[in-house]
């Protein structure tokens, strides 16, 4: 028995076997691009590429704390160069949890908050969008 690619849930020893043999020739092409440094990571430190400094407005960006490019992202202290932008820090949660359904009872108490600023931000958006083409 072996395990997924997660680390935790044990699956069959042949699926495992299976995956190696077709991903050999993947593995093969990404060390030799490693080798000709053409597959090294590009961003190291979210600054390298000005990542992080977005002029854009009516923006909702949510991140979480969970997933490990979240570091990446906006978050409490770091935050979009456009005030007509917000940022949902939702904690404790993982990708995607922002677009989970309201409907559902969440365990964590943060998505109700994060689902309202979301929305309230989408009627600001919205009604500002409104103003300006009348």
């Amino acid at each position: 028995m072996g395990l997924s690619k997660f680390g935790f849930a044990p699956v069959h020893s042949q699926v495992v076997l299976e995956a190696i043999e077709l991903l050999h020739e993947r593995r093969y092409v990404q060390t030799r691009l490693r080798h000709l440094r053409l597959g090294r990571p590009r961003c190291r430190d979210p600054r390298q590429h000005w990542g992080l400094n977005v002029d854009i407005e009516n923006v909702v960006w949510p991140n979480d704390n969970i997933d490990p490019w979240s570091a990446l992202s906006f978050n409490n202290t770091r935050t979009p160069g456009n005030d007509g932008s917000d940022v949902v820090f939702a904690d404790g949660t993982a990708h995607c949890a922002d677009m989970y359904s309201s409907n559902l009872n969440h365990l964590e108490p943060t998505y109700p908050w994060a689902h309202a600023r979301i929305e309230a931000n989408d009627a600001k958006f919205v009604a500002n969008n409104d103003d300006d083409g009348k």
